[in-house]
């Protein structure tokens, strides 16, 4: 829906305005809360509380039909 695009864009925009070479984002995901927390850099972490949040962000990397396969396997200890 166009409302939790929009909820889900400011969330990202505030939590990493601009990502450069050598910056850092790490991210939590709790699925049983459907909470996610995003830290940039050293700035304190921000939480976004939404249960398709996390599964959609966390799957670009680590769901079965990422366009990164390699990454994904190496991100899981499978490679």
């Amino acid at each position: 829906a166009e409302a939790q695009a929009q909820r889900w864009f400011a969330f990202m925009k505030a939590t990493f305005p601009d990502v450069g070479a050598g910056d850092r984002i790490t991210g939590r995901w709790w699925p049983d809360q459907g909470k996610v927390s995003l830290q940039f850099n050293d700035a304190a972490p921000r939480e976004l509380t939404d249960a398709d949040f996390g599964p959609r962000f966390f799957g670009i990397w680590l769901a079965p039909h990422t366009s990164e396969p390699e990454l994904r396997n190496r991100l899981l200890g499978l490679s």
